[in-house]
């Protein structure tokens, strides 16, 4: 056994240690982030698993009997648009597109009994194009079910928790998940620590209209996460993901529709740990800490495809390589000591890459495909934090970022992030950009990006959101160096 898997396994061991130290110590309901815990009912259980971050919903909501069991109904109706242009980093292209994407939640919680809780949700939506200067007007609208699940907060009078169904699973600041999946979950916690342990798999879309991508079947995943109060306002995680693929490689020659490819199946496992936590500096503030690190290891399988003609592609040799990857993300945020409280935050995040010589692509650290890198540092609104505009994934990637968030009044903030771009091996592909264009390869300076998040929130029933980033491209891009790629988005929200 080499000293890699060695120290893997002793990784692995000590996260499920504390796992089973949680469950062991459980007998109580999860804790909330202040590390108290929580009410037993099932109505609060249903309202704390089933309303996302990225979601407020008020203290009072419609309620009512039905068949004699209580129910509570919620959602959120909201109106949004988004904008996009130089997505192709040519300034002689036009290629402005803006979108009215505005979509009706609604959720209900039941609880048939004192034992048992019962959470759907389901959505409305449409997304039009009402401009589309590179291509043609598109519109399309439907139903999707986000969630519908079963919990039983205190199974068999063992304290621990039993969720059944299509369920969320959403960390902090979703570098590890914020995924809808069919799912077996089971919770455990006390006052000061929590987490559960799931098998999940995402086994369709949630809409009929919108079948599951081929690169997402077939995958199924072993989860599981705990949670430490080290201290006052301070918190150690851990994280544990098994994610293997199913789908198998197809034999040499098939024919495929092009719709129908996957090009990769991979058998991976990601250990990590975050901490977070507040620290006072005497007369001089307060500071938020939050860190996070990760290893992937495991092995990709990868199948060459060449274009058979009529959107038809026929499948060729099958490579193999292992997979041994880190990454870190931290960021400390400053609260300064004047009337404003506004905030100073700088971080850092790497992803690690191959070392030159190796295989390509072996070194490299792979985020989990179910994450959605979005998060906040001491504001209202949640957002994209490796930029609005470029949205990689930390891949072969550095990324220094600066922010100043300032209050607008107890119901308003506007943070302005900047972000330093360069890759750890110069390549010729940026995992994860909204860009229409690739590196080069020639140069690791990919550029740099400024954002602008203004954000507001009332009573917890009204929000809106004006979110705006502008990446420029630099020597990574070659000719296309200074080019700006811009977007925009704004939200309206009622929550009910």
């Amino acid at each position: 056994m080499t000293l890699r898997h060695k120290t893997l396994l002793t990784t692995g061991a000590a996260a499920l240690a504390l796992l089973l130290t949680g469950i062991a110590q459980g007998a109580t309901p999860p804790a909330t982030e202040e590390g108290e815990a929580l009410a037993r009912t099932p109505r609060e259980l249903a309202r704390l698993l089933g309303v996302s971050e990225d979601d407020v919903r008020p203290d009072s909501q419609r309620s009512f009997s039905l068949f004699g069991a209580p129910v509570t109904l919620g959602g959120e109706m909201e109106a949004s648009s988004q904008a996009d242009e130089g997505f192709d980093l040519d300034a002689d292209e036009a290629d402005r597109r803006v979108r009215a994407l505005p979509e009706f939640k609604l959720e209900a919680r039941i609880m048939p009994s004192e034992r048992m809780a019962a959470f759907v949700q389901a959505k409305a939506y449409l997304e039009s194009d009402l401009l589309d200067q590179g291509g043609t007007l598109s519109h399309d609208s439907g139903l999707r079910l986000d969630q519908a699940w079963l919990m039983f907060p205190d199974l068999l009078g063992t304290g621990l928790g039993l969720q059944v169904g299509r369920q969320k699973f959403q960390d902090r600041r979703e570098w590890w998940w914020d995924e809808d999946m069919e799912a077996v979950r089971v919770h455990f916690g006390n006052s000061r620590t929590s987490g559960f342990i799931a098998m999940a798999e995402r086994l369709w879309s949630g809409d009929a209209s919108a079948p599951l991508a081929p690169d997402e079947r077939h995958i199924r995943h072993l989860m599981a996460t705990v949670s430490k109060q080290v201290g006052d306002r301070r918190e150690l995680d851990f994280f544990v993901l098994h994610s293997q693929d199913r789908s198998g490689a197809p034999a040499a020659g098939q024919r495929f529709n092009e719709d129908a490819v996957d090009e990769d199946d991979a058998r991976l496992t990601w250990l990590g740990a975050r901490y977070r936590g507040r620290h006072k500096l005497p007369s001089l503030g307060k500071l938020y800490l939050m860190l996070d690190m990760a290893v992937v290891d495991g092995r990709e399988d990868s199948t060459d495809f060449v274009d058979a003609g009529n959107d038809e592609l026929i499948s060729g040799a099958t490579s193999r390589q292992n997979v041994r990857g880190w990454a870190v993300d931290g960021w400390a945020s400053w609260e300064l000591p004047i009337d404003l409280e506004p905030y100073l935050t700088f971080g850092y995040a790497y992803g690690s890459a191959t070392s030159p010589g190796s295989t390509t692509g072996e070194g490299d650290f792979r985020q989990t495909g179910l994450h959605g890198n979005n998060g906040k540092y001491r504001g209202i609104s949640r957002f994209r934090f490796y930029g609005e505009a470029l949205r990689p994934d930390l891949v072969n990637l550095q990324v220094a970022t600066a922010a100043l968030g300032v209050p607008l009044g107890p119901y308003a903030w506007v943070e302005a992030v900047y972000h330093r771009y360069r890759q750890v091996q110069a390549r010729d592909s940026l995992p994860g950009s909204r860009l229409d264009v690739d590196p080069t390869g020639e140069s690791r300076n990919l550029g740099s990006e400024f954002d602008l998040v203004v954000s507001f929130e009332y009573q917890r029933r009204w929000e809106a959101e004006l979110s705006i980033g502008a990446f420029r491209a630099g020597p990574a891009f070659g000719d296309a160096t200074g080019s700006w790629a811009r977007a925009a988005s704004f939200k309206l929200n009622y929550n009910f």
